[in-house]
């Protein structure tokens, strides 16, 4: 499995979001933990409020924990109660390794950068009961 940089490599996270033209966009770089805390929310709040479909662009990722794997999936549960789209594009090997350990790579929808942005059909798994008692804090 390959490994994302550790903690001695540690390059400062931010998560930051934009709209362009029907999309909104949500782009992770750095190190995703539990000190983007205030970011996090900032952003779930623009995700929950919006009507838009959702690429997530995790391509500069370079450390994920469980805060922040936790982040991910609260998204994808904000954009599912709204009945859009979201998209996980481009997660490092690394990154993809973890989310298949825990099952969520078809449920977060994990693309890379060549799909259309026009695609948006359902996701692959609908929500079920059990997926409501997820936690909300990040």
């Amino acid at each position: 499995m390959t490994e994302l940089q550790g903690p001695a490599d540690a390059t400062p996270g931010s998560l930051t979001h934009s709209v362009s033209g029907s999309l909104l966009r949500v782009v992770l770089a750095g190190e995703i933990d539990a000190a983007l805390r205030d970011d996090a929310s900032a952003v779930l709040t623009t995700v929950i409020t919006s009507d838009l479909p959702v690429d997530v662009d995790a391509s500069g990722v370079t450390f994920i924990d469980s805060s922040g794997v936790g982040f991910v999936v609260q998204l994808c549960f904000a954009v599912e109660e709204r009945a859009g789209t979201f998209r996980l594009v481009n997660p490092p090997q690394a990154m993809r390794d973890v989310l298949d350990m825990l099952g969520l790579t078809e449920r977060l929808r994990v693309v890379s950068a060549e799909d259309s942005i026009d695609d948006e059909s359902p996701l692959v798994e609908p929500p079920t009961a059990a997926h409501q008692d997820v936690p909300a804090a990040v």
